[in-house]
C-alpha cells in the first residue's frame, strides 16, 4: 500500500516484493493480476464482499452464451475480523487505480517483433520482449527478468540474426561439399550410447523384479511388501522402455537428417531471399520458425552496442 501511496505502479510493487524476498505461494514471480486482487480485496479493511454474478446465460442465435450482467451489484458488509489497512489509505489506493484505468489507452497486440517467441534470454531461458524506449523513440530487445542481460536496439539484433543465418547457410554448403556430417554423427552416437545404457539398466531391473517373486515364494517378503516392491519395479521398467523408445525415435530422425541434410540448404536460401525483401513482420516470424527452434541472446558488460552474442539452434531436419 505504501508503494501505491507514493505513486509507484503495480510492476514496481512486484519488483520491490522480490527485492524483499517476498514471493507468491506457488510461483517465483508476482503476476500483476495477483497484486491487483490484493489491492482491491476489501478483506484487508475488515469487510466481506458479496456480489451478483457478473455474467448470465442467454440464448443468442440458438446457442447458450454468457453475457455481462448490467444489473450486477457489489455489497460490502462488516466482517468479524479486524482490519489491517485503514479506510483512508484504502480509498486513496482505489482512487489512484480508478484514475489510472481512465487514462489507459487501448493496447495494440499485433506482432511488432519478427523474432517473437524465438529469441530467448541465455541466462534464464525466458522469451525476450520488445520495448519502446520513449526517451530515444527506439525499439529495444530486453529480458524482463535478467537486468544483467543488457538490452539492445531491435534493428541491431535482427541484423545480426540475419547475418548469422547467412553464415549458417555457408557452413551447410561447405559441409555438404566435403560431405561433413560430424555434428549429426556425434548426436547419433550419443543416442546409441544412451540406448545401450538403458538396455543394460532394464536387464538389471528385470532381474530385480524376478527376485521379488522368489522372495515372496520363500516367505522373505510378505504380501504388502511384494506388491509395493513389484509395482515400483514395473513402473521403473516402463519408464526405461519409454526412454529407449524416445532415444530410438531421435536416432531415426538424426539418420534422416544425415541422409537429407542437403534439403536444408535450398530452404535456407529461400528463407533468406524472402526475408530480405518482405516487410511483413508476421511473415518474417514464420520464416524464422521454419528453420530455427530458438535463438539465445547474451549481452553482459558490453563494450559497445554491437557487443552481444546470438546462438542459433537450427532444426536439424526440415520436412
Amino acid at each position: 500500500m505504501i508503494c501505491i501511496q507514493n505513486g509507484i505502479g503495480i510492476g514496481t510493487i512486484s519488483e520491490k516484493l522480490l527485492e524483499l524476498n517476498i514471493k507468491p505461494k506457488k510461483s517465483e514471480l508476482w503476476a500483476k493480476s495477483t497484486i491487483t486482487r490484493i489491492l482491491t480485496n476489501p478483506v484487508y479493511i475488515g469487510k466481506i464482499r458479496y456480489e451478483d454474478k457478473e455474467t448470465t446465460k442467454k440464448m443468442i442465435d440458438g446457442k447458450i452464451a454468457r453475457v455481462k450482467n448490467p444489473n450486477s451489484e457489489i455489497l460490502l458488509v462488516d466482517g468479524i475480523h479486524e482490519p489491517i489497512i485503514n479506510i483512508d489509505l484504502w480509498n486513496k489506493v482505489q482512487n489512484i487505480r480508478r484514475n489510472n484505468l481512465i487514462s489507459c489507452k487501448k493496447v495494440d497486440y499485433s506482432l511488432r517483433n519478427p523474432m517473437g517467441s524465438i529469441l530467448k534470454c541465455e541466462l534464464c531461458g525466458r522469451t525476450m520482449v520488445r520495448r519502446l524506449d520513449v526517451r530515444n523513440n527506439e525499439e529495444r530487445i530486453m529480458c524482463k527478468y535478467c537486468k544483467e542481460n543488457v538490452s539492445t536496439k531491435m534493428e541491431l539484433v535482427e541484423e545480426k540474426l540475419f547475418e548469422s543465418l547467412t553464415i549458417l547457410l555457408k557452413e551447410y554448403k561447405l559441409k555438404y561439399k566435403i560431405n561433413d556430417n560430424s555434428d549429426v554423427e556425434l548426436a547419433i552416437q550419443v543416442c546409441l550410447d544412451s540406448i545401450d545404457s538403458l538396455e543394460n539398466e532394464i536387464q538389471l531391473v528385470t532381474l530385480q523384479l524376478n527376485n521379488t517373486y522368489d522372495f515372496f515364494e520363500q516367505g522373505i517378503y510378505d504380501k504388502d511388501t511384494f506388491i509395493s516392491r513389484s509395482k515400483a519395479l514395473k513402473s521403473k521398467i516402463s519408464e526405461i522402455e519409454e526412454g529407449i523408445k524416445k532415444a530410438n525415435s531421435e536416432k531415426k530422425q538424426l539418420e534422416k537428417a544425415r541422409n537429407n541434410k542437403q534439403l536444408i540448404m535450398p530452404q535456407l536460401e529461400k528463407i533468406i531471399d524472402t526475408y530480405k525483401v518482405t516487410q511483413d513482420i508476421n511473415m518474417k516470424n514464420i520464416l524464422l520458425k521454419d528453420v530455427l527452434s530458438k535463438v539465445t541472446y547474451l549481452k553482459k558488460n558490453p563494450k559497445n552496442q554491437h557487443d552481444f552474442t546470438l546462438t542459433l539452434y537450427p532444426k536439424l531436419f526440415l520436412s
